[in-house]
């Protein structure tokens, strides 16, 4: 018998880690926006097993260093958890393409734990609903467009 097993490869990086979210608007949901217009986003992360340690999440608008360089990411936010869900606001983003990747960091070591198979042992997602189950999101999968004053979307964690 033939045993394959499938393993999910996170970085360990503090921020940007790992990925499964949220969704706004689609390419074609909207005109092309004016030059200065801007946007306040609200990221609403559910699911929180626990209210121990940290949220780390990072915002890019490319896809250069997605998922696993905070470095490379627009904006990265650590929020301590309150909750079983938590809200993250962003403001005055320009409008156009996005996707976030987020963990949460139960023990406070900033960094994904992971077991022996390599799979994650704290909460991820990651926005767009990309699939985040055998191997990190893309950002094509994960991306989000703002073309609104105004966008929510919603992230829920998966843990293994």
């Amino acid at each position: 018998m033939i045993l394959v097993i499938i393993v999910v490869v996170l970085g360990s990086a503090p921020i940007g880690c790992c990925g499964a979210g949220g969704a706004a608007e689609s390419p074609e949901a909207a005109p092309a926006p004016a030059e200065s217009a801007t946007c306040d986003l609200k990221v609403v992360v559910e699911s929180f097993r626990s209210t121990n340690g940290t949220l780390r999440l990072a915002l890019f608008n490319s896809p250069k260093g997605f998922p696993n360089s905070g470095d490379a990411a627009l904006a990265t936010r650590d929020e301590a958890v309150t909750a079983s869900t938590m809200t993250v606001d962003f403001s005055d983003l320009p409008y156009g393409e996005y996707a976030i990747v987020l963990y949460h960091d139960e023990n406070g070591n900033d960094m994904m734990d992971k077991n022996f198979l390599g799979m994650p042992k704290e909460g991820y997602g990651a926005s767009g609903y990309a699939s985040v189950f055998f191997s990190e999101p893309e950002f094509e999968k994960a991306e989000f467009f703002l073309r609104s004053e105004s966008v929510t979307i919603r992230i829920p964690l998966h843990y293994w």
